[in-house]
């Protein structure tokens, strides 16, 4: 059962909270926090390069930390605001959890929040680009792109990283 310490209850200054079912039929809990440090382990076991040493962002807009039936956090996706862009910084789910279409559900969850901040296109960098083609992203060119990545300098692009920064647009109403 999910935890209520999980409940939907901002009145109470209980964190916003909806509920996703996986492919299996699985019910988790999405909830919304600020709390990035505590995403940082999960981040860095997904292969993801975080700074470990820089546990809070000035530029944070939320996490959405991913709970399953029994409590534990099992994903998470953390949005930034920078360079005037809305960027899905991390996305990770842990390895036992992969193949349910969790990551999918949760990309979508960014979408919608992010459209309700009055955003009109979500930023991410890519380390696997084929995900997010499939969801409707698209490649930014490099030398069009605004400068959420630092990838260029880094020593692994295009040395065993072939990330890409990528794009989804929408219209606002």
């Amino acid at each position: 059962m999910i935890s209520g310490g999980y409940m939907d209850n901002q009145k109470e200054g209980k964190p916003l909270c909806t509920y996703i079912h996986s492919a299996g039929g699985e019910a988790y809990a999405v909830v919304q926090s600020m709390d990035y440090e505590k995403m940082i382990p999960m981040y860095v076991n997904a292969g993801l390069e975080i700074d470990v040493q820089k546990v809070r962002l000035d530029n944070l807009l939320m996490c959405l930390e991913l709970i399953s039936g029994e409590g534990k956090l099992v994903g998470g996706a953390t949005v930034i605001y920078s360079e005037h862009e809305y960027v899905l910084k991390a996305i990770a789910i842990e390895k036992e959890y992969q193949g349910k279409k969790l990551g999918t559900l949760l990309v979508t969850k960014v979408i919608e929040l992010v459209k309700g901040l009055g955003a009109g296109r979500l930023m991410l960098n890519a380390k696997v680009p084929g995900f997010y083609k499939k969801m409707g992203f698209e490649i930014v060119p490099r030398d069009m792109a605004p400068g959420i990545s630092d990838c260029l300098s880094c020593h692994r692009y295009h040395n065993g990283c072939e990330s890409e920064i990528m794009k989804m647009e929408w219209k606002l109403f």
